[in-house]
């Protein structure tokens, strides 16, 4: 169908995914983390603080733990030559970034992630600033352009023949009973 695709003329073959193909690394909590934050983290999430030393990806439910089958779908891209955008969700965060062919490392995709409607997320799994989680996931990942881990929505995304035009994560701010805009 990639072939397929391209012969006809299209510019873009979209990826509708649940989860994120881009490949994530976790920050490195124990370095980031002082040892009182380190206490007062869930107790589910403290065992993964000395793993985060090793460069592990952020979620192996994710892309990450299928890395041969991404490969194996990149590589069909390459060969295919065509233009992948991959539209994920499911992680509690709004991501930008390229999804990296292992074949070299260059950018074999761009990728767009929708945050949770109503799910919580790092900072308050975390319990540190938006800020600072988005810091530290940017130092542990060149590929990432954009993540927004405060904020609770969709994404809207206008696509033209010459690329991505236009970004939008919509937030939904039930309380207030209205949502705003944020161009990416």
């Amino acid at each position: 169908r990639l072939a397929g695709s391209r012969e006809a003329g299209k510019p873009w073959q979209l990826f509708g995914n649940q989860v994120l193909m881009a490949q994530i690394t976790a920050p490195n909590l124990a370095e980031n983390l002082s040892a009182a934050e380190i206490e007062r983290l869930p107790g589910y999430v403290r065992p993964y603080v000395d793993f985060t030393r090793l460069g592990v990806p952020l979620s192996a439910d994710a892309w990450d733990g299928y890395a041969a089958e991404r490969a194996w779908l990149l590589e069909q891209c390459r060969e295919t030559e065509a233009s992948p955008v991959v539209l994920s969700g499911d992680s509690h965060a709004a991501w930008a970034l390229d999804v990296l062919d292992p074949a070299g490392g260059d950018p074999a995709a761009v990728e767009f992630g929708a945050t949770s409607i109503s799910s919580p997320g790092y900072p308050e799994t975390l319990g540190i600033s938006p800020a600072r989680i988005e810091r530290m996931l940017r130092e542990a990942n060149a590929n990432l352009h954009h993540t927004d881990v405060a904020h609770r929505g969709f994404l809207a995304l206008d696509l033209g023949r010459d690329g991505v035009e236009r970004v939008e994560v919509a937030e939904i701010q039930v309380v207030q009973g209205h949502r705003g805009h944020k161009h990416i």
